[in-house]
């Protein structure tokens, strides 16, 4: 399988991708790995023609590679990713590809969280339903957001991390761990909030967003300039006794990366509750959980003066995250999914181009037992392609019980309902469809 992995955006999650490229690397597959913000930076203001030949070199060495599939950071591959350097150059990024895509949804916001999709909503999350796109989510609350809105192809892939990045370092400080408490991040009214009641205790915080931070007097002290090399990332994790962890709000139930990294290099985690940290970990065993400011200095204050389980919880959560928390580890127990979808997708997408030159052959191909028995994934698609090539035929009858047998596997499918409701006679007046 070939692959083409890439980024847009200028931040840290390049890094999750990068991870994520050398975990598809180690399965064997072959892949093509673009930061593409990198590559957009330095012809920002440069002649439209010389623009222009960036896009169009871009396009002709991924159309070189001839990938089976893009894997995209969040939605960036439905973006107009070249948007910035021209708006002549704003066709989204599959509509110049033209491929089946994977995205790695690793942050949760705008379309998902809309209560009520309006007309350019609807048609987004259309297309999203077909065979074409399969979503990973760091979220289990927001991984049933995403499957309300009809995305039923959607499934979990929490963060993790790169051993060979982090790791505990032998012999690290012949003095032991000299941090008491650390926190590597950004700031947030949240992080603020709770870092405070620990700014006492030895904290140290690392971070971007200075003046941000220097608001609570407190946290002022504890300021240090942001680490961006991850090297020297991992070498400040080793040398903490205790990593902080507080979660922004769009992690619902969710762990960052954060957690993983900070555990791999031996650190004792202290993060705030979140569902997913009870479901991957021993909580109390391998990492230790808080709700409020308060507890969180109780429990900081407890394993500073108990150093014996501050080790044991510490050991145990990094053999956890070194045995099952690698984006390698991720990447090979979702690979026969991803080679599932790719299967499908293809079959539906030869089905589709038999149909537009004969469609009686098309429908003899879908209701045969190869196709009917290796789809798993498009169970209302593959039902939603009998009706509407039934509907073509004429034959209304079979075209409305395929469109109801949509509707019972995936109630939120957007095409099945416009189908079902033109077979209607009268059709019924449609209605408004809600997201949540």
């Amino acid at each position: 399988m070939r692959i083409f992995l890439f980024i847009r955006q200028p931040s840290f999650a390049k890094l999750i991708m990068a991870d994520i490229a050398e975990a598809v690397r180690d399965l064997g597959w072959e892949i093509l790995w673009m930061d593409l913000e990198h590559r957009v930076a330095v012809h920002r203001h440069r002649p439209f023609a010389e623009k222009e030949r960036l896009v169009r070199d871009i396009v002709e060495e991924i159309r070189a590679f001839n990938p089976h599939l893009v894997f995209s950071y969040g939605i960036e591959y439905v973006c107009p990713v070249f948007e910035e350097l021209d708006p002549a150059l704003s066709r989204p990024f599959h509509e110049i590809l033209g491929l089946p895509a994977v995205f790695f949804l690793f942050d949760f916001g705008s379309p998902f969280l809309s209560r009520e999709l309006d007309a350019e909503g609807l048609r987004l999350f259309e297309r999203w339903q077909s065979p074409d796109f399969l979503f990973f989510c760091w979220d289990r609350e927001a991984l049933s957001r995403m499957k309300a809105f009809g995305l039923l192809k959607s499934h979990y892939f929490p963060m993790a991390y790169n051993p060979g990045v982090f790791h505990r370092i032998e012999n690290c400080g012949q003095h032991g761990r000299r941090t008491n408490i650390l926190f590597a991040g950004g700031p947030t009214p949240e992080r603020i909030l709770h870092l405070s009641a620990v700014s006492d205790l030895g904290l140290k915080i690392h971070g971007y967003g200075e003046e941000e931070w220097a608001q609570d007097p407190g946290l002022r002290a504890c300021l240090h300039p942001p680490i961006t090399d991850r090297a020297l990332l991992n070498q400040a994790y080793n040398d903490a006794k205790i990593a902080v962890n507080v979660t922004r709000p769009h992690g619902f139930s969710s762990l960052n990366m954060r957690v993983y990294e900070a555990m791999a290099a031996g650190a004792m985690m202290l993060t705030d509750e979140k569902g997913d940290a009870r479901l991957l970990f021993e909580a109390g065993s391998e990492l230790v959980t808080y709700s409020t400011p308060r507890e969180l200095r109780q429990k900081a204050r407890y394993y500073l003066d108990h150093p014996g389980e501050r080790a044991q919880i510490a050991e145990a959560g990094r053999r956890r995250v070194a045995r099952e928390h690698t984006y390698a580890a991720r990447m090979k127990a979702n690979a026969p999914l991803i080679t599932d979808f790719f299967k499908e997708q293809q079959v539906f997408d030869r089905i589709e181009q038999t149909a537009s030159k004969d469609p009686d052959r098309a429908l003899g191909l879908l209701t045969s037992d190869p196709v009917k028995e290796m789809v798993k994934l498009n169970q209302d698609h593959y039902h939603y392609m009998m009706a509407r090539h039934a509907a073509r035929k004429g034959d209304r009858k079979l075209a409305a019980r395929c469109a109801a047998l949509v509707l019972e596997i995936n109630p939120h499918h957007l095409a099945a309902s416009r189908l079902a409701q033109s077979l209607q006679d009268p059709p019924l007046t449609e209605a408004p469809v809600r997201g949540l």
